[in-house]
């Protein structure tokens, strides 16, 4: 009993520590990129209303994301701190998340904890363009913990079927918890809805019965996503994109480019699963014992094919997929016994080797994040400055080169030279300045 009271107080201390690492660099992460121009949209519309009607706009002629970029504007109407605490409190939501859905752990099991945060410090994608940057965020880290959520609420009412009382009240809650769910990234929601598939098909095919109530969750995931893909916004999108090729040489050629990149960003995951599955395996577990792993496996794959539909998919594109990936690799871990003591110790081994290349990889990544921030901030004291003075057409360093860091989108997405540049144009637009132009900082000085 003391054994299971000590590992709860070290799993919220883990929770505190999780916390507080995100959150520092939440505050080290600038307005950038399109959160001028989102950031300019919110100020026209000025109230709720006004967001809401955006958010039709954006549907007509953008993207069906309104999930996530109503979540968006609604923190861009306030000050960057709200967005920073939120934020960090939904990437260790995020973390809890994957804990609750890996099976046969220990209560409060810190190891498995900490092994939950490497994955997501080292392997997910594009960090700072999907967990940092604000209108990435809202995209991609709060998008997959609205997936995850609705997923991981179902699977808990199912648990728990024969012990609800309020099922109306429970059928309702699982079927907008699910709108939301549907409702948030095309391919990664698809990978939702599929895992709520998989796991109803292998509850049917073991003859378990399913209380009628309980398919609200996936009616309600279905919904949201039929209301996203049928954005007439996408459509207008898609027929602008362009291929090489036509008829099913194109999807075969789309194909090809996701297995590249598929290479390019879960290789790293695909391998640990591998070997993992392999141990595991070799202590003679079953195929029925690893179904959990295979299911995230598949809906991990499923999540990056899907994006055959698409001409080009951005890196960004696959970070539900490496999410999912994650998920299996836990698991599979967890279900590895550790009677043999050479396995225990290389899996405390790879844990906190983990670790250890964490704290390196952290100190590094907050102090370049921390030198691009002070760039973006005195540039945004000179243009507020120029402004004052009356200035319309100006002339801005970019940040210094030489502090690239995976937890900062902040050179991906920095101004440049030509003031046509669509990053410019936005700046500019958030600014009210007629124009901005950017030059290297070295060559700063001259002005």
């Amino acid at each position: 009993m003391n054994k299971e009271k000590n590992r709860k107080y070290f799993f919220y201390i883990a929770v505190g520590i999780a916390f507080l690492a995100i959150l520092v660099l939440n505050f080290l992460t600038p307005t950038m990129s399109d959160d001028y121009f989102y950031a300019t949209v919110t100020r026209k519309a000025g109230n709720l209303w006004g967001i809401l009607v955006s958010e039709y706009e954006h549907y007509m002629e953008h993207t069906g994301r309104n999930v996530a970029h109503f979540i968006l504007k609604c923190f861009l109407s306030g000050d960057k701190w709200i967005f920073n605490i939120c934020n960090s409190l939904n990437f260790v939501g995020l973390s809890l998340l994957i804990y609750y859905n890996v099976e046969k752990k220990k209560s409060y099991d810190v190891f498995v904890y900490i092994l939950i945060n490497m994955f997501l410090w080292l392997f997910s994608i594009s960090f700072g363009e999907t967990i940092l940057w604000e209108t990435g965020s809202c995209n991609y880290l709060w998008g997959m913990t609205n997936i995850l959520g609705a997923v991981t609420l179902f699977k808990f009412a199912v648990s728990r079927m024969d012990k609800i009382k309020h099922t109306v009240l429970w059928g309702i809650l699982l079927f907008f918890a699910g709108v939301i769910g549907g409702w948030c990234n095309e391919n990664t929601s698809g990978g939702g809805i599929l895992l709520l598939l998989l796991w109803i098909g292998s509850m049917l095919y073991q003859k378990k019965k399913l209380k009628p109530w309980l398919y609200a969750g996936p009616i309600g995931m279905v919904t949201g996503f039929c209301i996203m893909f049928s954005s007439p916004g996408n459509w207008s999108r898609s027929a602008l994109a362009e291929d090489n090729y036509g008829g099913l040489v194109k999807y075969i050629a789309r194909a090809y480019k996701i297995t590249l990149a598929v290479k390019e960003n879960l290789f790293v995951l695909l391998l640990i699963l591998l070997v993992l599955v392999i141990i595991a395996k070799s202590q003679k577990k079953t195929w029925k014992e690893l179904e959990g792993v295979l299911l995230y496996f598949v809906v991990a794959m499923a999540t990056c094919y899907a994006l055959v539909l698409v001409p080009t998919p951005v890196a960004r594109a696959y970070f539900g997929a490496a999410v999912f990936l994650m998920l299996a690799c836990v698991q599979c871990f967890v279900l590895i016994s550790e009677q043999e003591t050479i396995i225990r110790a290389l899996k405390q081994s790879f844990v906190y080797g983990m670790l250890l290349y964490m704290v390196f990889a952290y100190v590094d990544g907050v102090v370049n994040t921390a030198r691009i921030y002070r760039d973006y901030v005195k540039r945004d004291a000179y243009i507020r400055e120029q402004k004052a003075a009356g200035e319309t057409d100006i002339t801005v360093p970019l940040i210094q080169e030489g502090f690239e860091t995976k937890y900062s989108f902040g050179y991906d997405t920095d101004l440049d030279e030509d003031p046509n540049y669509w990053v410019n144009v936005m700046a500019a637009g958030y600014y009210g300045m007629a124009s901005i132009s950017g030059v290297p900082m070295e060559e700063w000085t001259l002005y």
